[in-house]
Formats: structure tokens, C-alpha cells, sequence
């Protein structure tokens, strides 16, 4: 099971370590739209994984160098 906002080096192998952040629900039309045919009206959880950069900072962090996450962390 994900843990969310923990780290988990159980997805990545070399111990690789991930954070899952749970997805806004308002975000769900926009970018979950299968599962939300599929579920209906059934409640169901989502999670966006976040990567830190090679000074293992995560984008929500001063000086995360990497990837640009504006848009995930937008929906989170």
C-alpha cells in the first residue's frame, strides 16, 4: 500500500526514494477521466509520485533542481 507524503524506496530499485502526494478530488475530470467512468460514483483515491533531483530534493523544496513539476503540484 502507498503511504502518501512519506518516502518509499519500494517502487525504484537502488533504494530509490519516491514521495506520492494525493491528488486534489476537484482535479479529477481533468486528468482522471477513465477512472472516473470506471469507478462512477464510487469514492476512490489517486496519487501523483514526485522524484527528487540528484541532491535528493523533492520539487516542493528551496533549490529542487530537476524536472518542472509546476503543473503536478498544482493538482496536489
Amino acid at each position: 500500500m502507498l503511504t502518501p507524503d512519506a518516502k518509499d524506496d519500494r517502487i525504484l530499485n537502488n533504494d530509490y526514494q519516491v514521495i506520492f502526494k494525493t491528488l486534489r478530488v476537484s482535479a479529477y475530470g481533468e486528468y482522471l477521466g477513465t477512472a472516473r467512468r470506471y469507478y462512477g460514483s464510487k469514492p476512490f483515491p489517486a496519487v501523483v509520485m514526485f522524484l527528487p533531483d540528484r541532491e535528493d530534493r523533492y520539487p516542493w523544496e528551496a533549490g529542487y533542481d530537476y524536472i518542472d513539476v509546476a503543473e503536478a503540484l498544482s493538482i496536489v
